[in-house]
Order: structure tokens, then sequence, then C-alpha cells
């Protein structure tokens, strides 16, 4: 009986290579979106073959800071200690990025101008070269401008923009010298996300003086994600000059970021009403700066019929009581970054839905039982995900209507929602020592025992006395620590 052996050949490296060159671009291009961008570096040095599949990830981003100044002694260094390139230097960076080889790759565009002296003439005119080379990225979605002067040759050349999706404002002002950017040749601005930074009178207040209005140039109905955060100087009646016209409406707009002083103007249903299909509101800021702040004005179901989403300071939801929420984010509280475990209580028992909400986020310097019960009552049906943040101190004698870490351990687990399918906690107790294993596996059975179809744990704690924070994660039954 004989026996056959087979031989099987193992390609030389350099024919496997050809045969992965030969592979293509397509796949290659899936390769490379799940490199570093140091490996894609390295990728693209292979060879000509693979440097052109990896050129469009080498050259995604283009970033433009140019410092105003006429001479080289007077460039000032910026936080990071590094010396930021003089303006003449910037036109060709952007000019290079706008040739015929790399202009497609191009999708994201920042350019930040730190003028520290009076813009002169000279300084203008290579300030808009930078901006006529902006049309030559035809696939260019997202646009960031920093301390920008728009004035109508620079809007006109971003209207060109047939690609872009995302517009983000930071301390930009509007000025009307240089013609009219509202040509009907030139088409609205169709972008859905609008971000708008800094303060508030050096966009809007220049808008009313100049008889502009920024939906001019925009397609209100492809507005999907607005947001107008202007720090803690908002002033409401800035945001309403240009949402409150009758021309301003916007019937697709879902998401809205705005400061929560608006949300004491009673101006604010009636500005809600002009977005009919808003599902999320974030409402930025703290009241720090503001103690007597007056109350929120309620706002009615029928002006958000679709809200489902409302992240803020704790004290505004009583704005929304009467709404239909399914996700409460607190993002602080009156007075303090933290919401006092009392107020919680009785902001969540003035719900008048409290059944509908399935997700719920709240930072408190004391968890107690009376919130614990709270939640237990009022979302103890349908809740199915809880993300807390605890400061508190867990020394001795702690109260015992307080939760301590070893309560969280010991009484937390069966006091919990049992649909709940996903629990954070994150603590930062004083003097607390190491998470004990074989308590965390206790911890998750009693968890397991009570919510049959919980899916994610995650603890995360913060200990005090060396400031190290430590995570620990268990989902479908693997245990993570770092």
């Amino acid at each position: 009986m004989s026996s056959i052996t087979r031989f099987v050949s193992k390609p030389r490296p350099d024919v496997l290579a050809e045969q992965l060159v030969e592979l293509p671009p397509e796949l290659w291009r899936i390769v490379v979106e799940h490199l570093p961008f140091r490996d894609v570096l390295n990728f693209s040095m292979t060879c000509r073959a693979l440097r052109n599949v990896a050129r469009p990830a080498l050259f995604e981003t283009l970033a433009v800071t140019v410092v105003v100044g006429s001479k080289v002694d007077e460039m000032r260094r910026d936080p990071g200690g590094k010396i930021a390139h003089p303006l003449a230097s910037s036109p060709e960076k952007l000019e290079f990025y706008a040739s015929e080889h790399l202009a497609f790759a191009v999708k994201t565009c920042m350019v930040v101008l730190r003028s520290p002296y009076p813009l002169r003439e000279g300084d203008m005119k290579l300030i808009r070269q930078l901006f006529e080379a902006l049309p030559a990225f035809t696939n260019l979605t997202r646009l960031s401008l920093t301390c920008v002067e728009l004035d109508p040759s620079i809007i006109s050349r971003i209207r060109q923009l047939s690609n872009l999706q995302n517009l983000t404002l930071d301390r930009c002002q509007l000025s009307s010298s240089g013609g009219d950017p509202f040509s009907p040749r030139v088409r609205p601005l169709s972008i859905p996300f609008l971000s708008i930074l800094g303060r508030s009178h050096e966009l809007f207040d220049a808008m009313r003086e100049s008889q502009w209005a920024l939906l001019d140039l925009l397609d209100p109905t492809r507005l999907r994600t607005l947001s107008v955060t202007m720090g803690r100087t908002i002033i409401a009646s800035s945001f309403f000059s240009w949402t409150v016209p009758p021309i301003c409406f916007f019937p697709n707009l879902t998401k809205l970021q705005i400061s929560y002083a608006c949300i004491s103007s009673p101006l604010i249903p009636h500005v809600l009403e002009k977005f009919p299909a808003l599902e999320e509101l974030h409402l930025s800021g703290v009241r720090q700066k503001y103690p007597l702040f007056p109350s929120p004005v309620f706002v009615l179901p029928a002006s958000v019929p679709r809200l489902h989403t409302y992240i803020g300071p704790d004290f505004c939801i009583t704005a929304f009581a009467q709404c239909c929420i399914k996700k409460i984010v607190t993002t602080c509280g009156e007075t303090t970054e933290h919401s006092d475990a009392t107020n919680l209580v009785s902001l969540f028992t003035q719900l008048s839905h409290p059944e509908a909400v399935v997700s719920l986020e709240f930072s408190t310097y004391h968890l107690t039982e009376a919130l614990v019960s709270c939640i237990a009552d009022l979302f103890g049906s349908t809740l199915k995900k809880i993300t807390m943040r605890i400061w508190t101190a867990d020394v001795e004698g702690f109260p015992d209507e307080l939760f301590s870490h070893q309560k969280i351990m010991e009484s937390l687990p069966p006091r919990l929602p049992s649909p709940l399918v996903d629990l954070e906690i994150r603590t930062q107790f004083a003097y607390l020592e190491d998470l004990n294993l074989d308590t965390l596996d206790v911890f998750v059975l009693a968890l397991r025992e009570r919510c049959r179809g919980i899916q994610r744990i995650a603890m995360a704690y913060k200990n005090d006395a060396d400031g190290n924070e430590k995570t620990w994660r268990w989902s479908d039954g693997n245990a993570i620590r770092r």
C-alpha cells in the first residue's frame, strides 16, 4: 500500500506582495479605515499603488491656524508652547491641499484666526485667499471657523460647498462690507448640522444692525441639529431675535442645544413651536452666576409633541413636567455642579408621565433612601438604564439614611427597578479601599436575581486619598477591570 505525500508550496514574499496589491482598491480602503494614523503613514510608503489607496486617509483633515502680524518677532506662542505659522504660509498650505491630486481627499477643514492686532487691508486680502480655495474641496463635509469675520465674499465661498454637512462658527462676526452675500444666483447652504459658539453680541447683534439673517444663508428645511452655546454670558434675547421672526421655521430639526437662560423667557413656548419635529433638547450652562434666576416657564406638550430627551440642569425639568419624556439627563444642580437628593425627589415627583421614562442619568452629593425609593416607585415598571454619579464622604459614623459604599454593595440591588438592563455607578468616596472582587461578584449575583434582563454593569470609583479612578465592568457574563 503506497502512501501519497502532498506537498504544499508557500508563495515567496515577493509573489505574495504582488497578489495583495492586486486586491480591489475598495477592500484596501476598508483596511485603511481601521488603521491608526501612524500605520496609515507606514502603509502609504509601501509602494505607489498602496500610497494612492492611503492618500485620502492622510489628507482628510486640513487645519489652518493663522496669526496676523507684520513681523516675525511679534508672533505669539500658543498655550502648548508652539509658535504658530505666520499668515503668509497659510495660503501656501491651503493651495497645496487644494491641488487636483489632494483636494478630493479633504473632508474636514478648520480655520483659526489669531489676531492680537487690528486687521489691515493687506491682512484681509491674505485671509480671503484662504477661502478662495475652499470650493476646490468638492468632498468637504465639515467646516469649522474660529474668530473669522464673515464678510459677503467669504460667505459666498462657503455657499459653494455642495457637500458640506457640518458648519461650526466659533466667535465669528458678521460684516456687511463687501457686497451682498444673499444673491439668488447662489443656492442656500443645505447643511443638517449648525453650531454657533462664542460671544452672542458679535454674531446676533451684527445681524440686527445690518438687517441680516443667518437663515438667509441656510435651507431651514435641511437643518437637523442646531447648537447655540454662548457660554455663561449668553443673553436669551440674542437667540430669540433670530428665531422669533415668522419667517424662521425649522420643520425637520430634531436636536436643539441652547442656554438654560432661555427657559425663563415667556417667549420660549412660541420659539419651541418652530421646531415641530424636536426630539432632543439640551440646555447648557450652570446657574452659579445667576442666583436670582427666575422660575422656568411651563411648556405644554403641544409645543413639543415629539420631545423625548431632556439634557440640562435639574431645576429646568419642571418646564417640561407635562411632556412625555423618555430620557432624562441632569447636568448640574440648582447652585452647584451636583444635584441635591431632596431636590431630585421633588422634581421627579412633578413629572406627569413617569411611566414613560426609560433612561435616567443624574449626579448627586448623596444617594439617599428617599431618592432610591422615589426611583423605584415612579420608574419601577419601565426604567431600563440608570447612570448615577455620587460624591460624598464614606467615613465612620455615616448616617443611616445615606448610602455608603458598603450599603450600595449590599442593599442597592434589591431596590432597583426590575426592568433594568444597564446600570452605571460612579462614586468619589473618600478613604475608599480597593473594591473586593468577591463583593462585586455578590453584587452582580444579587442584581441579576433582581433584574433578569441586565446586560451591562459598570462601576467607577475615585479615591480622594490618591486621586486614582478605577473602573470595573460586567457585560454578558464577562468582567473587565482596569
